[in-house]
């Protein structure tokens, strides 16, 4: 304790009389009493000491510490007031902040507070860990349509991407890639971060969709592989995205159908759409007695004559042909700008017709209202103009009226379902 006097003389209190021993310690927070002895006098007052002592802790950190490359004495990382460093745990020699780190080393810290230092020191031991090199991989990357940062390809430990040398802030994994940009991998390995990056090109592939007519008509049954685009390597789909290529040899039918290119082996994402109507005719013809009928209902019918060099016959379109005289006979079928021409078929009995006639007759021929139709046996038939369209259906069964009075002028055929025929002139 630093007070002024002479002969000094301390005391727990203010009255005790028994002076401390010099030796005696002291105690925080205790308040202690010196009285001073001149000419053998002692003072009968005492000053007044309140006494505090300061124990510093010492500073507090990571008891281990990893640095990357190279470190100082001043890059370890404690908390505390005043720190100092030494190079023993007991006295030592203080180092300077400059000191360069040793791998495997430990060093010792106190802190000051309130100018003391603590007692205890912070040991700290160090490890130096070498700074990896760049992660390797294949320096240009291509990719198809679309990418992310995920998808570039590369080998090391713990990868970090940038947008630059420099740039400090990583890429997030989410990131879309753009076509012609570089981007820059690190990597790091005992928590240190490599200082070479990686440099990788990226090229995102993204064909356009084919080009072609959308809407392609066939005339006969067609595949897939009648489908005509413009564009490489040429892939047909039944919908706009996904779904499985088909076939060239899969059958069209009417609908949409949709066609994408692969170029670099990149598939377009869009696809181009085509809309397909296919248009099949069945030109065969039935023979009844001698009426000709087209098989294919629906469609424009012109009547050829085959010994006259496939000549179409004047005024007959029906799907029904009655021929007036013997002979080759055909018919073209038309629809949706599509046609076909049926086999030629000999007709060799309109003379024998005539038998039939017997069978069944009309009178009076010509009628301008009410025709009487006789037939030997029950039966049905058919009306019809002279260019085969069908008029109407009757049951005749022995003398049978039929009214006429609302037909155009003109030559009608009727026709039993058993091949009997005969003809009326409406006037």
């Amino acid at each position: 304790l630093v007070v002024t006097g002479a002969n000094l003389n301390w005391y727990a209190s203010d009255i005790s009389s028994s002076p401390l021993a010099t030796s005696t310690s002291l105690s925080n927070g205790t308040t202690y009493f010196a009285s001073q002895t001149l000419n053998g006098c002692e003072s009968s007052n005492r000053f007044t000491v309140a006494v505090s002592i300061n124990i510093p802790t010492s500073p507090s950190g990571n008891t281990n510490q990893g640095f990357c490359g190279s470190a100082l004495v001043s890059d370890i990382d404690v908390s505390g007031s005043n720190i100092t460093w030494y190079d023993a745990s007991i006295a030592g020699n203080v180092l300077a902040p400059s000191t360069v780190l040793v791998e495997g080393s430990t060093y010792y810290a106190t802190q000051m507070i309130n100018g003391c230092s603590s007692l205890n020191k912070l040991a700290v031991t160090v490890s130096i860990n070498a700074i990896p090199p760049a992660p390797t991989g294949t320096a240009s990357q291509e990719f198809c349509n679309s990418a992310t940062i995920t998808d570039l390809v590369v080998t090391g430990a713990n990868l970090n991407w940038y947008a630059s040398l420099i740039s400090s802030s990583p890429l997030a994994t989410s990131t879309s890639l753009n076509n012609g940009t570089t981007y820059f991998a690190s990597q790091t390995l005992n928590g240190c971060e490599s200082s070479d990056r990686l440099e990788v090109y990226s090229t995102i592939n993204a064909p356009s969709s084919p080009t072609g007519n959308t809407t392609q008509s066939f005339c006969s049954a067609a595949s897939v592989n009648d489908l005509i685009a413009t564009g490489m390597s040429i892939g047909w789909y039944t919908t706009s995205t996904g779904g499985a290529t088909l076939a060239g040899t899969t059958a069209l039918s009417n609908g949409i159908y949709y066609a994408s290119q692969t170029i670099n082996s990149c598939e377009s994402v869009n696809r181009l759409a085509v809309n397909v109507s296919v248009t099949i005719l069945n030109a065969t013809i039935t023979l009844t007695g001698i009426t000709l009928t087209s098989t294919q209902s629906g469609v424009n019918y012109t009547w050829l004559d085959c010994n006259n060099g496939n000549q179409p016959i004047s005024g007959i379109n029906g799907q029904s042909f009655i021929p007036t005289l013997n002979g080759n006979y055909a018919v073209e079928i038309e629809l949706n700008g599509c046609s076909a021409i049926s086999s030629c078929i000999q007709i060799n009995s309109v003379g024998l017709d005539e038998l039939k006639l017997n069978t069944l007759s009309v009178q009076p021929n010509p009628t301008n209202g009410i025709l009487k139709v006789i037939i030997s046996k029950p039966t049905s038939a058919i009306i019809m103009s002279s260019n085969g369209l069908e008029i109407e259906k009757i049951k005749l069964n022995g003398e049978t009226l039929l009214d006429t009075s609302n037909y155009a002028l003109g030559i009608y055929y009727i026709r039993t379902d058993d091949g009997h025929v005969t003809k009326f002139i409406k006037n």
